[in-house]
């Protein structure tokens, strides 16, 4: 892993791998949703049971 390219109009950024961020919250990914459920305008994450409809939310703040 290196470096990506990106190629912009007015320029080129450079993107460095940084590894992993966040491991998730032991979900598979097709339980995630984003949706801005506080009216803040920020996406929160979401851990919807697909048999269910249970959601688990994590509130984006930042």
């Amino acid at each position: 892993m290196g470096q990506r390219r990106a190629q912009t109009r007015g320029g080129d950024w450079y993107w460095t791998p940084q590894g992993t961020t966040a491991s998730g919250v032991g979900a598979p990914g097709s339980q995630i949703q984003f949706a801005d459920i506080n009216a803040d305008r920020r996406e929160d994450y979401l851990d919807v049971d697909p048999r269910t409809g249970s959601t688990r939310a994590w509130i984006n703040s930042g």
